[in-house]
């Protein structure tokens, strides 16, 4: 197996020496730069798997750089992972082509989840539980699928690894510390960057009050603990594997149950129809308006 070429662009050497060491143990192979014209002498000379560059460089804006190679090469040819002491950089990190961002100071275990993730080519799942028996369980569950399992201990840091590594799915908690689930799956869902990361929330809350509370939030499923592995596995499976499904009919469920709108359009869309729904008839005439007008196909 060839190893993975990784190009760390700093302002300062030792800068991007410290960020190299985060790395160490894994088995790529590094190299620190510290201008752009130094990124794009290396592409030109061999093969880059993945670039970790600062907002800014001493010959120029690293964001700018950014934009440029995203123009000039496909993603998956060279992932870029933006990295700023200033958060407000995230979504012009987006904007301007990169596949993740670090606020700076982080965590090691932040930073490889990271690349790992950009340079994997599996899926991403974020855990967010503050148990660690929990991380295990899930770990166990999903070790034969094509999954990369990443592991955040509380909502607040669940939030911050969302951000940065920007996750195909999140599994959350509800009662945690920090950041209870209902706050972090809002924060999530009101987030520009990662309100269409899709959420499953487990729990052993199990009232009807919960469940409508979490689907409140912004949560795409809500599983009740002690959760049967073959029922995650199937809800994962479902939301990971919706925009490859080949869909049927569309129908519009109509229900002021947020809980019984959810169950339905669960159990639709497994069966491979498109689902739309709304609280009310008001609300479902204007969807159904709204569709018609994008397609010809009935509701």
């Amino acid at each position: 197996m060839s190893q993975t070429n990784i190009l760390i662009a700093a302002h300062n050497r030792a800068f991007g020496q410290a960020l190299a060491s985060m790395l160490s143990h894994q088995t790529y192979a590094l190299t620190v730069v510290r201008c752009g014209a130094d990124v794009r002498s290396h592409l030109q000379e061999g093969r880059v798997d993945l670039c970790l560059m600062q907002d800014r460089l001493p010959d120029g804006s690293g964001l700018d750089l950014c934009e440029q190679l995203h123009h000039d090469l496909s993603p998956h040819e060279m992932p870029i992972i933006l990295f700023s002491h200033q958060a407000a950089i995230a979504p012009v990190a987006r904007q301007k082509g990169a596949c993740g961002f670090v606020k700076l100071p982080c965590r090691p275990h932040t930073l490889r989840d990271l690349v790992a993730a950009s340079v994997g080519r599996k899926k991403t799942i974020l855990l967010v539980d503050d148990s660690r028996m929990i991380h295990a369980i899930v770990e166990n569950v999903l070790q034969d699928e094509d999954f990369e399992l990443l592991h955040a201990f509380d909502g607040a840091e669940g939030y911050q690894k969302a951000l940065a590594v920007m996750p195909d799915l999140i599994i959350s908690d509800i009662d945690m510390p920090q950041m209870d689930g209902f706050e972090f799956c809002q924060r999530v869902k009101e987030t520009a960057a990662t309100e269409h990361i899709p959420v499953i929330m487990q729990s052993t809350r199990g009232s009807g009050l919960d469940i409508d509370k979490g689907f409140d939030a912004g949560a795409n499923d809500y599983l009740i603990k002690p959760v049967n592995p073959d029922e995650l596995l199937s809800r994962i499976h479902q939301i990971l594997g919706r925009d490859q499904k080949q869909t049927r009919e569309r129908i519009l469920v109509v229900d002021d149950s947020k809980t019984i709108r959810n169950f339905m359009q669960q159990g639709l869309a497994q069966q491979g129809f498109e689902v739309v729904t709304a609280a009310n008839g008001q609300e479902g005439l204007a969807v159904a308006a709204q569709k018609n007008q994008t397609s010809s196909s009935p509701i």
